[in-house]
């Protein structure tokens, strides 16, 4: 849902007075009575009752009466009836859409405004109202580095925040089938994308379809105007002397327009599909991508690896192997988004544009953990990218509520190895089995060999055929072969994952600090 505060400067008392009452029925989730609405809202009883009657009218003029139901009680007062919250979403957004500060800002940002005094005649408002509605747009768009001309209306100043503030306005509309730019530029954009796709093999949802889709739109409609994107140092470093870009500005050369085809224009559009962790799915891609920047030791491989020293190495703690994937495809994706839209003009801005849609409800002591590391990160490498906490808060929260972090094993995992090898044959296998697991468990492997062991210590029994050990009924007795695949690895790594557990108690998440403290 729409952060109330997001919409109090920039919409009319009857459209806010509205969606407050919306947001108040969707958090008590029972019955409410007017008394305390109007506690509540600090409003008379007789405007929330007034206003209730707006919002059963909205309902039935959006056509929304099967999913949306205003239901009454002469006792209980008024429950707000609903299958889905999307369902409210559609709600709120069709009040803004019948607002004119809404008509006016669409124009703003996707059309040409013939003049004040037209615009001010076809919709029934005066035009002291209109300049009123301008500035409170200039007010809430000064901080993201973005102007409206006085005279043409002409949006003006950071390109990439001004496309970053289309692209929520147009997603919405073009996923409620509105499309705001002629369909030409369709055209030219199904063009585009149609070699896109097959060259990252993207496998994209109905939703992140359009969403790139409208990013495209919006860069062919800017650069028609002449506005184009200027790529930052930091930026400019993730494309430099990258054989993928170079291979994916050549392959776009036949299919885009004439004044779309700029290196930093196409390394925009490159990069923005990469912060789509999606890209990451395919394997060729990963490493592409992966060794480049490693090889490069970019700043984002920096803010990577740093991520993985302050909450991993320097907290004694690792991931298992099969969030290794999820942690690189995340960061990187999470990362690259802050590099790219990180606003020099303010340190908390939000990614999801001037009307944010999610509201996701994280643990308090995620968040907290969260919001401490992104200050560490911040402080250790001064990096402009962790400036973006609001939006890098919500990914690492989501992230470690993902992941299972277990502390790095202080004692040993004791295992028994017995095989059928010659000796410099056993040497080689138990050589190769540490080094398989030497960042994530210590290992202490005996074999006949040894007399000091205790056989009654020993947490597994792994040998090359399969051995009796009776009195050791209750130890697992694994066997691996002498030329282990990843597949036996796996099925060893699960099993000393499983020793771990019951060996050491999992610890719970670290209190951080500075690497070098």
């Amino acid at each position: 849902m729409i952060p109330i505060n997001q919409l109090a400067d920039l919409f009319d008392k009857e459209t806010v007075t509205k969606i407050k009452i919306i947001y108040f029925f969707m958090e008590k989730k029972t019955w409410v009575s007017v008394d305390e609405l109007s506690l509540t809202l600090e409003i008379n009883q007789r405007t929330i009752s007034k206003y209730l009657t707006f919002i059963e009218e909205d309902i039935d003029t959006f056509s929304l009466n099967k999913e949306i139901v205003i239901k009454s009680h002469s006792k209980k007062g008024f429950f707000l009836d609903y299958d889905f919250e999307t369902a409210l979403e559609d709600l709120v957004f069709k009040i803004i859409e019948e607002t004119i500060n809404y008509q006016l800002l669409m124009k703003i940002f996707f059309s040409k405004i013939p003049s004040i005094i037209q615009f001010s005649h076809e919709y029934y408002v005066s035009e002291s109202s209109l300049w009123r509605m301008i500035n409170k747009f200039r007010k809430k768009l000064l901080p993201k580095g973005i102007s409206i001309e006085r005279r043409s209306l002409e949006l003006i100043g950071s390109e990439i925040q001004i496309r970053r503030l289309s692209l929520s306005l147009l997603f919405h509309s073009y996923t409620k089938d509105t499309w705001l730019y002629g369909s030409t530029t369709k055209l030219k954009v199904e063009k585009i994308i149609n070699k896109v796709i097959p060259f990252f093999h993207l496998c994209l949802s109905d939703f992140g379809y359009k969403k790139l889709f409208c990013m495209i739109a919006i860069g062919i409609e800017r650069t028609k105007q002449g506005k184009y994107i200027t790529l930052s140092k930091e930026l400019k470093e993730n494309i430099e002397k990258n054989d993928l870009f170079d291979h994916f500005f050549y392959e776009l050369k036949d299919v885009l327009p004439k004044e779309f085809y700029h290196r930093e224009e196409i390394g925009f559009l490159f990069l923005y599909i990469f912060t789509k962790d999606e890209v990451f799915n395919d394997s060729y891609i990963l490493k592409k991508f992966t060794t480049f920047h490693y090889e490069r030791k970019t700043q984002l491989f920096q803010s990577v690896e740093a991520f993985k020293k302050i909450l991993l190495d320097n907290q004694n703690l690792f991931i298992q192997k099969d969030d290794l994937k999820l942690v690189s495809q995340s960061l990187y994706s999470a990362h690259l988004c802050a590099q790219i839209f990180h606003n020099e003009n303010q340190t908390a801005t939000n990614l999801n544009g001037l009307f944010d849609v999610s509201n996701q409800q994280l643990p308090i002591h995620l968040k907290s953990l969260s919001e401490t590391l992104i200050s560490l990160l911040y402080s250790e490498t001064g990096f402009p990218l962790f400036k973006e906490t609001n939006f890098l808060r919500s990914v690492y929260s989501l992230l470690l509520e993902s992941l299972t972090l277990l502390s790095k094993i202080e004692e040993p995992l004791q295992i028994f190895f017995e095989s059928d090898l010659s000796s410099l044959e056993e040497k080689k296998l138990i050589k190769t089995i540490k080094n398989e697991f030497i960042d994530k468990y210590k290992l202490e492997i005996y074999t006949h060999n040894d007399c000091l062991f205790k056989s009654r210590s020993m947490d597994l029994f792994l040998s090359t055929k399969k051995i009796s050990v009776a009195e050791q009924s209750l130890t697992p007795n694994i066997v691996i072969p002498t030329e282990p695949t990843k597949l036996d690895f796996y099925t060893l790594e699960k099993i000393l994952s499983s020793l771990y557990l019951k060996k050491n108690q999992q610890k719970k998440l670290p209190e951080l600090k500075s690497t070098s403290s």
